[in-house]
């Protein structure tokens, strides 16, 4: 049986060892989940309507997760005692990874997702430690402790101008640490957001990183997703499509990891239950968008990113930039699927 799929999102804490420029994750008060309040989510999950007969994807993220191995631990063994159909993925900076981390995940199964942003000078322009010391070196042994160890992973690479300036260099070092798969977060820094000679440059530097990862045989997942959900006409984004649930230390249930602790994209707790705005965002429809009702990317991004949204119209609304952005990228993957 096929099953429709969830992502879920554990923030274990928003403690951290690193002190990245463009985190979104609030620091003003440290907090950690307790082994309780873990049970009572998982719980949650289990008996809800949201989450019966779907394969659920569990990520387990921060903060830095492994500063909490032990609880990282019990999380595991309890998803694995509880649930059928399900994946464990373990989003991390990597300077925590060692030879018995490891091969404990690699026998339990759990995927890893470690970021990098590229070579030494573009990682150090926006991941250093509290010093502001550069953690670059660190970060590369533990991805060639993973390659020693045969222990699969992918790397989480944030793209904005400290890195995307230079599409050549990016992708020859990724080369170069023989790297085969990579996951891009899209950012568009703030002071940016309506600059188009920007976004201009964003994209077309993108889509010279896109010509180049296909040419080095590097497989990325967005590509991938959006050939995969073009083709079948399934949603692209996953907080516009309401099958992602981000669960912080309280109880409380976000559609987008990025607006954790903003109300406007809470959808719920594990003691009321979901709230309104779930059925709201699940039912977004571009039909009720006079810029969405003639695209033809409708059926794919329907309405594009909430969180995009919410920074330029405070609302529901499309985001025209963000719009912009997508319309722009499309024309790159259109042509590489019709080629």
């Amino acid at each position: 049986m096929n099953l429709s799929s969830v992502d879920v999102k554990l923030m274990i804490s928003n403690k951290c060892n690193l002190k990245c420029k463009y985190c979104y994750v609030s620091s003003v008060q440290l907090f950690e989940m307790s082994n309780f309040k873990l049970l009572e989510i998982l719980n949650f999950i289990k008996n809800d309507v949201e989450f019966k007969n779907k394969h659920i994807n569990f990520d387990l993220c921060g903060g830095e997760p492994l500063l909490f191995f032990e609880k990282l631990l019990f999380i595991i063994f309890k998803i694995k005692s509880i649930f059928k159909n399900y994946t464990i993925s373990l989003t991390t900076n990597g300077l925590l990874l060692d030879e018995y981390k490891i091969n404990l995940l690699k026998k339990l199964n759990v995927f890893i997702a470690i970021s990098l942003d590229g070579s030494k000078f573009m990682n150090d322009e926006m991941r250093v430690d509290f010093n502001n010391n550069s953690v670059f070196s660190k970060v590369i042994n533990s991805i060639n402790l993973c390659n020693k160890l045969k222990k699969d992973y992918v790397i989480s690479c944030t793209l904005s101008d400290h890195n995307l300036n230079y599409p050549k260099k990016l992708v020859a070092f990724f080369k170069r640490l023989k790297i085969k798969k990579l996951y891009f977060n899209y950012i568009i820094p703030l002071n940016n957001l309506y600059n188009i000679d920007f976004l201009d440059m964003y994209t077309s530097n993108l889509v010279k990183v896109y010509n180049l990862l296909i040419e080095n045989n590097i497989f990325e997942y967005t590509l991938y997703n959006f050939k995969k959900n073009f083709i079948s006409k399934n949603c692209f984004y996953c907080t516009a499509c309401g099958n992602r649930f981000v669960f912080n230390f309280k109880g409380e249930i976000y559609s987008c990891h990025v607006g954790v602790d903003n109300s406007f994209f809470k959808i719920g707790d594990i003691y009321s239950g979901f709230n309104e705005n779930l059925e709201l965002f699940k039912n977004r429809s571009v039909n009720n968008f006079e810029s969405c009702k003639n695209c033809d990317l409708n059926y794919i991004c329907r309405g594009g990113c909430l969180y995009a949204s919410f920074v330029q119209n405070g609302n529901l609304n499309p985001s025209s930039y963000y719009c912009l952005f997508f319309k722009k990228l499309f024309e790159y993957f259109k042509c590489d699927l019709d080629g």
